[in-house]
Parts: C-alpha cells; structure tokens; sequence
C-alpha cells in the first residue's frame, strides 16, 4: 500500500514535475509504468532484483552504485527508512547529475521523511515540502554543487566472535544487520558448528546471505568447494563481496529474486544450503518468501543434500519443511528462534 501511495502522490503532482526523462530511484513495483503512461520516459535504479522494470520507454540499472554521469531532467527518489541509506542515495547522485538537476523525494511519514525538511543533503538547496496525501510526503530540492562519491564512506565494519574465526563483517547502510551479529544467525551458526565438517566441505549455497556472514563463518571453519551468495539486495552483496574477499577464491554471488537467478542453470546442484531467510516484504510480514523458497531449494540439492534454516520460532515454516523433505529435525531452539535441519 506504501508503494501505491508513493505514485498516487507523485501523480497529483505532475505538474511539478519538469517535462523530460525522469530518473526514478528504488522505484516500487508500476511506477516506472505510470508515469510512462502520463507521457515521462524514464530511467529506474533499481537496488533490488526484483524491482527489475523494462519496456521499450524504460532503461534499468540495477547496482548498489550509480558508477557514471546520468543525464536526465529530474529525479525521483523514493524515500527508504535507513536515514544513512537515503544520504548515501542523495550523495551519489551528487556525483552523478547535471548541476541544477531538481530532486524530488517521496516518502511515507514512517521513513522519517518529514525531518529533511530542516536538514539539507549536502550540495543541494533546502528541501521544500510540495504536498503531502496518503500519508505520503513530497519534497523538493536542486543539486546545486557537484560531490565526489566514495562508497567506503558508508562502509560499516564489526568483528565476529572468537569462536566464529574473529572474522570481519562489511556492510553497507539498509543491509540486514548492520552493525551486529543478529540473534537468528548466531544461533544458526552455534548449531552449524555442531555439524560434521563434511557438511561443508562441497558446495553451498547461502540464500538471502546478507553481508556474507554464515558464508564467512563456515568457509573460515572449513574451506569448501564453493559457496554461491545469493540475495535481492545489491547493497548487500557489495558487502558480501567485502566480507568474503580474503576468505574464498571459489565464491559466486548472485543478484535473484527467490532462486530466479538458479532457473537458468539446471545443472546447477549444492550439497549444503544455508539460509536465515527473510520473513518481511516491505513492511508487511510475508511468510510466502520462505515458504516457497523451502519447496523450490529441494530441486537445488544432491541427492543426500541438506538444508539449515534459521526463523523466528513462531513462524509457519515445519509443516512446508515436512511436506517437502523426508527427514526434518529440530538443531537448536531458543524460544526466539528455532535452527531447522532437513534432507
């Protein structure tokens, strides 16, 4: 609904909007397709792979990491929750716009948008507030100074546990876990050590792997064959790419909605697959992200092949584990989150 109300804003605005080529940044799912329809080509960058947009009217970038000059003559920016996100959104485009390009940022209340009105990005004017509706807001301001744009800016580190390799986590702002271990892959991992080593000594696959780190831990633990990381978010496989760099030279990692990018590749097998999976689309809890992941992984396994699972424990996840697996067992459960093992 945040997403509908985003474009119905932007829509009883249109006057606003200068005519020409619109940028739209993280666009939700049809506003690339409404706004072609009310005459604006545009171009979307995307951060997450199933944001993935194309028509004849439309060019896709999908990257954490706007890398050259874009000439359009406005931007969209749909405003996300992580403040630091949205000023390191703000400051690559900084780099990446003609000077006097105008910025028009949209956002639900609940992203905090209503505080930039007094706290300016820098190089841009003060930030206008233009309408609010659906509990939306429309702000607008004008890059008025070119920046330089490092990414190491952003970059955020922290050591994991002795135990886990005294290993050292990157991530990037909107990432999963930013500044911390989160309990869910703690105990995951607790319960992975337990494991025999020959669990992990083929291929693994680390489904919605974040920042790299259950990757990280095992291939410190035990050097395997190969690990493939895959999760929707650039962002979070930027810092994957960090975290693994010194640790593996057999490490693929994949920008997929679900298993979409496997599709392709049906001889593609794993002896192991991880995963602390996410449970959210959005705001809104989603149980289905897992749920069909967990009958879809199946056909990714060789034969004897297991999954490890970590979940909130009051999620739906034992009767789809069941169903589609024929040996499912509890590891560990600490009435916060539960370590599923299935084969």
């Amino acid at each position: 609904m945040t997403a509908i109300a985003h474009t119905q804003l932007l829509m009883r605005q249109l006057d606003v909007l200068p005519l020409g080529k619109l940028l739209l940044v993280h666009p939700p799912a049809q506003q690339a397709t409404t706004l072609q329809q009310a005459g604006y080509p545009t171009l979307s960058w995307h951060l997450h792979a199933s944001d993935a947009y194309q028509s004849d009217l439309s060019e896709d970038i999908l990257a954490p990491f706007l890398a050259k000059p874009v000439a359009v003559d406005a931007v969209v920016v749909n405003v996300p929750k992580e403040k630091q996100l949205v000023h390191m959104l703000m400051a690559n485009l900084a780099a990446t716009l003609p000077l006097q390009t105008p910025v028009f940022l949209v956002g639900h209340k609940d992203s905090g948008i209503q505080s930039y009105i007094k706290s300016p990005f820098i190089g841009y004017s003060a930030n206008e507030k233009l309408a609010s509706g659906n509990h939306c807001q429309l702000l607008r301001c004008t890059l008025e100074t070119a920046q330089a744009f490092n990414p190491e800016d952003y970059l955020s580190s922290y050591p994991l546990a002795t135990e886990f390799g005294s290993i050292t986590i990157f991530n990037y702002p909107g990432v999963f876990s930013q500044n911390r271990l989160d309990g869910g892959s703690e105990l995951l991992l607790r319960a992975l050590y337990q494991q025999p080593v020959s669990n992990f000594s083929g291929d693994i696959l680390d489904f919605a792997c974040g920042a790299g780190v259950i990757a990280a831990a095992l291939q410190h633990r035990v050097a395997a064959k190969s690990i493939t990381g895959i999760d929707i978010n650039t962002l979070a496989l930027a810092a994957a790419e960090r975290t693994l760099a010194p640790l593996a030279e057999h490490v693929t990692l994949l920008a997929s909605d679900g298993l979409a990018a496997l599709k392709q590749q049906t001889t593609v097998k794993f002896d192991c697959i991880v995963t602390n999976p996410p449970f959210h689309a959005g705001r809104q809890t989603d149980y289905a992200i897992t749920q069909n992941f967990i009958r879809q992984c199946r056909q990714y396994l060789k034969p004897g092949g297991k999954l490890f699972l970590v979940g909130n424990s009051f999620l739906p996840y034992r009767e789809v584990l069941a169903t589609t697996f024929k040996q499912v067992h509890v590891l560990a459960d600490n009435r916060k989150f539960t370590v599923w093992a299935a084969s």
